[in-house]
């Protein structure tokens, strides 16, 4: 209900109270802002345009006169670009296929009236049609999109509705033909455009021109008000120049005391608009200063009283029938004074009863007239109370209908909001149920999280703890015992093709080896006899050709991958490891891509808790893919060991 809108609100309010609606086609307009009853009926046209349902306002005003018979009509005027366009008036067809509205002209009219001439002005017989026809003309409307709005509207538009009035004709329903007796009434709604800043709406080309044009218009409304105001404060009028603007051309007459003046604003409640808000507020203060004269207003004939309109009287009337009265009147005379004829002579006698027969008859004709005047008005009046009491009973009758369907409808209602406030209070149970076990989760999620804070503090703690020992414990060991010399220092024997093994001119042959040497001798075997095999094997392609052996040059480069968290041996054999060698925790395929040699620390605990550390060495062999492979090829065990096993 409210939000209906000021069109069709206005609408419902005008027929509701329009008491006497004559047939459509009584009244037709010959496009010069005037009215004139029409001598052929015409067939209605169909606009097909569907209304959706809305709410009907029910309120009516008084002082509509039911013996005036009348006709509504609309009319809807687009002034786009500073031009006059029809939108109910039907397209013209281009050349190039496309259709477009044909420009009108403002006259002056014979009453001194300024109207858009040539209009399509089309009747109505309900707020519905005058809907239709109004959305009829939207779809014709121009309108664009800007940064601000996606439907702006780039021109004003005038809606009018025209109530038509004439004196019925005598015992009918149907309007005087003399066009003096037709009275024009007019309700014009404006909708005008807004006032556009080309700094905020980012209009370029069209849509720039139709912004100055749009402003150009409401500049000259307010300068016009503006010289309203002060010719009201001076005694010294100034012309105010209205045909600068067609907007105010047009309603020239309403400014100058013809007809009323309302206006209504729109305000945008956001910040970044308080600059327009500001400035319309300025020109509605600027519009509520000007007091506007009242004019000479040719006002209809006004009501009888009767409160039934004429066409339902004649249909009442029609459907009583005809009314059968006796038609002797018995009028009592005083009895004629006595008089005596003498004789054939007495002419002043016979004067004087002709006299008085002569004046009875006068008067029985003059008593005979009033009381059949009276008589027709007493029948009149009876008829009209007759009627009203008729049609007020039917109008009991169908109020206690609408009565009665508004009580099922309440009570339908009533019902349906005892459920809805059921269904309302259990959502609400609900919703406080998931909130508090929501808030139960919430809180079980800060307590998971302050635990795990806690945890992740007390780990920290630890692992700085872990960290400090183990610098502690991998602290290099000084010890006065002689380091042994790698393996390849302490034996230096070379490989012959044929496979055999030459000592060096100084180690006496049958001097007795020690455990180092002898573990040199056992590797150089094998790896003589393993390059043996490898020679005359056909090699499967898993490994790259060329570099199935590599140089054993003080230059290789050896990557030692320890464990993450390497558990001190505390021996006094320590592994010794090249010069150029890299320790790692983490290894990445890169890295061991560059390394000729891979050694890998693997440590582990037995069940009498003796720790036993295994290094196992390889080589790094790029592979056809262009990755690398490790082939290992020794081991070396540190381990612990009780005493008491010896």
């Amino acid at each position: 209900e409210e939000s209906i809108g000021i069109l069709p609100r206005t609408l419902d309010v005008i027929f509701n109270s329009l008491i006497n609606r004559v047939d459509k086609c009584v009244f037709k307009p010959d496009g010069r802002n005037a009215l004139a009853r029409r001598r052929l009926e015409l067939e209605r046209s169909d606009i097909g345009v569907e209304l959706a349902n809305r709410y009907v306002e029910r309120r009516r005003v008084s002082g509509a006169n039911p013996d005036l018979a009348c006709a509504v009509f609309v009319s809807y005027i687009e002034i786009y670009n500073e031009v006059c366009y029809d939108l109910l008036e039907e397209p013209l067809l281009k050349a190039d296929g496309t259709r477009t509205l044909s420009g009108k002209d403002i006259k002056l009219g014979a009453n001194n009236m300024f109207y858009v001439g040539n209009t399509t002005e089309v009747e109505v017989d309900s707020s519905d049609e005058a809907l239709e026809q109004f959305y009829r003309g939207q779809e014709r409307r121009r309108v664009g999109d800007t940064l601000l709005n996606k439907q702006s509207s780039r021109s004003h538009s005038i809606f009018n509705i025209r109530v038509v009035m004439a004196s019925c004709l005598p015992n009918t329903c149907y309007p005087d033909a003399d066009p003096t007796k037709i009275h024009v009434s007019q309700l014009s709604l404006v909708d005008l455009a807004g006032s556009e800043r080309t700094k905020r709406t980012g209009n370029e080309g069209a849509r720039l021109i139709e912004s100055g044009k749009i402003n150009q218009g409401l500049s000259v409304l307010r300068q016009c008000f503006e010289k309203l105001r002060d010719n009201q404060l001076r005694d010294k009028a100034v012309a105010v120049s209205y045909r600068e603007s067609k907007i105010t051309h047009l309603f020239k007459n309403f400014f100058e005391g013809t007809g009323k003046v309302r206006m209504i604003i729109c305000l945008n409640p956001k910040p970044e608009d308080f600059s327009e808000n500001q400035g319309v507020l300025n020109f509605a203060q600027l519009s509520k200063d000007i007091a506007v004269s009242e004019g000479n207003e040719i006002m209809p004939p006004s009501e009888s009283g009767f409160p039934v309109s004429r066409r339902d009287f004649l249909k009442w009337l029609n459907e009583l029938g005809p009314i059968h009265a006796s038609k002797k009147t018995v009028l009592s005379f005083p009895s004629p004074p006595p008089f005596t004829v003498s004789g054939s002579a007495d002419a002043e006698s016979i004067a004087r009863l002709r006299d008085y027969y002569q004046h009875s008859a006068q008067e029985y004709s003059s008593l005979h007239a009033i009381f059949e005047r009276r008589a027709a008005e007493m029948e009149q009046h009876l008829q009209r109370a007759l009627c009203t009491v008729d049609l007020q009973e039917v109008r009991i009758q169908q109020l206690e209908a609408e009565r009665d369907e508004t009580e099922r409808l309440l009570s339908t209602l009533t019902y349906k909001m005892k459920q809805m406030r059921h269904e309302n209070l259990n959502l609400r149970q609900r919703l406080e149920r998931c909130e508090s076990e929501e808030n139960e989760k919430l809180n079980q999620e800060e307590e998971h999280r302050r635990r795990e804070r806690l945890y992740q503090e007390q780990l920290r703690k630890k692992e700085k703890t872990l960290h400090q020992v183990r610098e502690i414990c991998e602290r290099p060991l000084v010890s006065s015992t002689r380091r042994f010399k790698s393996i390849e220092n302490i034996h230096n024997t070379v490989t012959v093709d044929g496979g055999d093994l030459i000592s060096d001119a100084k180690t006496a042959p049958n001097e007795e080896l020690s455990t180092p040497h002898r573990v040199a001798l056992a590797r150089q075997k094998w790896e003589a006899r393993t390059a043996n095999q490898n020679a005359t094997k056909t090699r499967t392609g898993y490994y790259n050709a060329r570099f199935h052996r590599r140089s054993k040059s003080a230059n290789s480069r050896v990557i030692d991958h320890q464990p993450r968290n390497r558990i001190p041996e505390g021996t006094i054999l320590q592994p010794r490891m090249p010069k150029f060698s890299k320790t790692r925790n983490k290894l990445s395929a890169e890295e061991l891509k560059k390394c000729s040699d891979y050694v890998l620390t693997h440590q582990e605990v037995d069940k009498e808790g003796h720790l036993t550390t295994q290094v196992v060495k390889g080589e790094c062999i790029p592979t056809a893919g262009g990755g690398t492979a490790v082939r290992f090829n020794d081991v070396e065990r540190l381990s612990h060991e009780s005493p008491k096993k010896f």
